[in-house]
């Protein structure tokens, strides 16, 4: 007797999409299933100190393929640069996640503006200097 796999394993292919920062700007369905985990509570926390007056000259965000960087990229974007929707979007998800955390990154998100308090720059790399892609 064989057991298919399929039987026994399924995939949310929602979830299981890797996420593009340049494609999926403003995808407001990818940023309502955004979770809010742990880590990304913990990452939220560190660049709120850095907002408040944390003297940090860098930051690096790295990890193993499908860990969920470009999808943390794209909902940080979100929050802080994009559309009020997607700013709404974010912040309610956060609220529901961490609401202590959300309250302390309010001041800096414009939620109750049309424009954005940070200008958002996406940018894939590819080999050519930083320049052009920075231009692109």
């Amino acid at each position: 007797m064989t057991l298919e796999l399929t039987r026994l394993v399924s995939l949310d292919k929602a979830r299981a999409r890797s996420i593009n920062l340049e494609r999926d700007a403003g995808d407001t369905q990818i940023l309502r299933r955004f979770r809010i985990t742990p880590l990304v509570s913990d990452v939220l926390k560190r660049l709120g100190e850095s907002l408040e007056g944390e003297k940090i000259n860098a930051w690096s965000l790295t990890g193993p393929y499908g860990t969920g960087k470009s999808a943390f990229c794209n909902f940080l974007l979100s929050l802080f640069c994009g559309c009020k929707e997607e700013r709404i979007i974010c912040h309610e998800k956060l609220l529901a996640g961490n609401l202590l955390l959300a309250s302390r990154l309010e001041p800096f998100l414009a939620l109750n503006s049309a424009e954005p308090k940070f200008i958002e720059v996406r940018a894939l790399s590819r080999y050519e200097p930083l320049n052009t892609t920075l231009a692109r």
